[in-house]
């Protein structure tokens, strides 16, 4: 009971800070960045601490692994087990002594990857007795693919880097080589081709685990891939207001959909290839992106948008804001917090490790930006 007042009591201090308002005033989606220099903001970093306690209370195991909700019925799969290790590696990046423990969470996660292992990718849903796993989506293992160099780079485990050097290697063998498709080229969604769509989600992010490869390698190779995959995405899904689309088949048919942690991909990918190459441009074509996402998702509320893609989202803006001015980042982001996620006194958002990941990666974020 105690503990119980203690962090309501933190919570609600938070939440004072952040501008007055209530959890019930408020309404309710590669990795957090080490801004060693900016100062932490204490009122989202407490945050950050709660919903990361009350995600490792109501969803892991203590072997690692995490439910798929919180009734503990059976094993998250891959999609919300990324992220998960994406808010163990967020909050992590804190430095608080709250986070510390939360780099070991993240050490013990990626040791219960090897259950979904199938080959150089990994499966969509854990193997069982009673089923040989799911499918593998190539943007679910974009998403192990970053994890995995995110924890390369805290812990420099050469084992770790082979890893995600295999995962890009699976990612590779999804490109499009087909020269009788549209836009030939981009990466499928899942193997088999399932409808034969090729995404931006699995192609700009593969376009990150290549460029997070080039700085981990210096290996050509993979910078050479970076600026394919960037540029198919520019070439066959860029949409005339400066967003890109979701995906498009065989046969040239769009969907226009612009998902933000799509935008993200793009805007965190420009920022890395003009690091990695010195070119301008690169970095132009982020902060445009960057503009005219921040005003049309800003504009609309979100409307539409899981709050997990939200925070990959600005996540990958953050990128943009080390490398770049951009003075609306921290604004944004505390715009988003405070009208779409609301915390309970217990620190949990919603029922499904996913939002609580959610919860947990978007303040630590906030917490980073200072």
């Amino acid at each position: 009971m105690v503990v119980f007042v203690l962090g309501a009591c933190a919570l609600l201090l938070a939440h004072l800070a952040w501008g007055g308002q209530s959890p019930a005033a408020r309404v309710t989606r590669g990795r957090a960045p080490r801004l060693a220099h900016r100062k932490v903001d204490p009122a989202a970093a407490t945050a950050a601490s709660l919903a990361y306690a009350a995600m490792r209370h109501r969803f892991a195991f203590a072997d690692g692994r995490y439910a798929a909700s919180g009734t503990r019925h059976s094993y998250a799969d891959l999609w919300p087990l990324s992220q998960a290790l994406s808010a163990s590696l967020a909050f992590a990046a804190l430095s608080s002594p709250a986070a510390a423990a939360a780099r070991a969470d993240a050490l013990q996660t990626v040791g219960t990857l090897a259950q979904y292992r199938a080959g150089l990718g990994y499966r969509s849903v854990l193997p069982s007795p009673q089923n040989r796993g799911g499918n593998l989506y190539y943007d679910d293992n974009t998403w192990i693919g970053l994890d995995l160099l995110a924890v390369y780079r805290l812990s420099r485990a050469q084992a770790t880097l082979r890893r995600a050097e295999g995962v890009f290697q699976f990612l590779v063998s999804g490109w499009d080589a087909n020269s009788g498709d549209a836009c030939s080229g981009g990466v499928y969604w899942a193997r088999p081709p399932l409808r034969q769509i090729r995404t931006t989600v699995s192609t700009a992010n593969a376009a990150l685990v290549a460029l997070r490869l080039y700085e981990a390698t210096g290996k050509r190779s993979y910078l050479e891939w970076a600026q394919r995959m960037y540029g198919w995405v520019r070439l066959c899904l860029a949409g005339p207001n400066g967003l890109y689309y979701d995906h498009l088949d065989s046969l040239g048919n769009v969907s226009t959909r612009e998902w933000t942690y799509n935008q993200g991909a793009m805007i965190a990918a420009g920022v890395l290839l003009a690091g990695a190459t010195g070119q301008r441009t690169y970095l132009d074509q982020a902060q445009a992106t960057a503009k005219a996402a921040l005003a049309r998702y800003g504009g609309s509320g979100y409307r539409g948008e899981p709050p997990i893609f939200v925070a990959i989202f600005f996540n990958d803006l953050s990128l943009l804001r080390q490398a770049a001015q951009l003075p609306s980042y921290r604004a944004a982001l505390r715009n988003y917090l405070r009208r779409h996620v609301a915390l309970r006194p217990d620190g949990h958002f919603g029922s499904s490790l996913v939002f609580q990941a959610a919860a947990v990666q978007l303040y630590s974020l906030a917490a980073a930006a200072g």
